[in-house]
């Protein structure tokens, strides 16, 4: 020991920062909570002091002016936690937070549930939540009812149906537009639709058929018997049997769009089993990733609705929101984009 005594360095604090940037403790607050009765140079100015500085706000003594928690929930289908569409979207939301520097608090309900079950979840008793996501779309009941009686504001991703505010959406009608085109531009005439299960409780799947309907009509082709029947047991391989030979042997079919991924891997399994080669003799495309889609062969391309993406769009509008609680913000949708080879989604983050 050298008999100094060693301390650690002060923390930087709020007026440390305003005085070095000389001006008042509010303008650095304001700065902060993202006010815009700043002027840019001034904005800049205290920013950049912030970053050389290292500073980092006390979270909860900024919740006691503000009366805000920074805290967000998210409240979804227990039966995505273990699925692509989960990961993908909680990625996507902390990926946000990592920036705004907000907590996210998790409820989780099983899907078939009712709405009024929202209020009994541990998140909204012993969490205090500035607003709500909501990514809900097989839960039965008025949700908007239940949950304009917690007093916060809320965001959906990807509800059924068609919502003017306060929702992140997929363009699925443009996914199955897309895919379509997709096999259009490579010279395909005689394109089949493989629809989702008739279990689906959700508007996707008639958007879906909707867009390969529009992309036909637009091209001058004909729509192949079937692509408005939804596929009667999604599980088993009959029914894609059934559906695949019509569709390539009775109406000389060369590619199939497919409702998502999914329904693409079960489709080439199916046409291994019945010496229909994949995509010498048929051509498939999905219009939603599936987490199994690495298992398949790189001739399988999809239109890629990225839910981390939808989630950091959920995020954005919900922070507008609580800025502005009695504004409803109009809906905003997710297009998505064709992958040429699904393994690209998840090779690209091991290199």
């Amino acid at each position: 020991m050298s008999g100094k005594t060693a301390y650690k360095k002060s923390r930087i604090s709020v007026t440390d920062v305003a005085r070095m940037a000389n001006v008042a403790h509010s303008t650095v607050s304001r700065v902060l909570n993202n006010n815009p009765n700043v002027s840019s140079r001034t904005r800049e100015k205290i920013l950049s002091i912030i970053s050389a500085t290292g500073y980092k706000p006390l979270w909860s003594a900024r919740s006691l002016v503000s009366q805000r928690h920074n805290t967000i929930g998210l409240i979804f289908e227990r039966e995505h936690i273990n699925s692509l569409y989960g990961a993908r979207l909680i990625e996507g939301i902390c990926d946000r937070f990592a920036e705004t520097g907000h907590r996210l608090a998790v409820g989780m309900m099983h899907w078939k549930s009712p709405a009024e079950s929202i209020e009994e979840l541990p998140l909204l008793s012993t969490v205090s939540v500035d607003g709500l996501i909501l990514d809900l779309a097989q839960i039965r009941g008025d949700i908007d009812a239940v949950v304009s009686r917690l007093g916060v504001p809320y965001v959906y991703i990807n509800p059924s149906g068609s919502r003017p505010y306060n929702a992140i959406m997929p363009d699925d009608v443009a996914a199955g537009r897309a895919a379509t085109q997709y096999l259009i531009d490579r010279g395909h005439r005689r394109i089949a639709f493989m629809p989702h299960g008739k279990n689906l409780n959700h508007s996707s799947g008639t958007d879906r058929m909707h867009g390969y309907a529009r992309a036909m009509s637009q091209a001058g082709l004909p729509l192949i018997p079937g692509w408005d029947e939804p596929i009667e047991q999604v599980y088993t391989p009959d029914d894609f049997a059934r559906r695949l030979g019509m569709y390539h042997r009775e109406h000389g079919c060369s590619a199939v769009v497919c409702y998502s991924t999914s329904e693409a891997m079960r489709t080439y399994i199916v046409a291994a089993q019945m010496q229909i080669r994949v995509p010498d003799d048929v051509a498939l495309i999905g219009c939603d990733v599936s987490e199994a889609a690495d298992l398949f062969p790189p001739s399988m391309p999809s239109v890629q609705l990225d839910r981390a993406e939808m989630g950091r769009m959920a995020v954005d509008m919900l922070l507008e929101r609580i800025r502005n609680p009695h504004i409803d913000l109009p809906t905003a949708y997710h297009k998505g984009k064709i992958l040429d080879n699904v393994l690209t989604l998840f090779t690209k983050e091991l290199l």
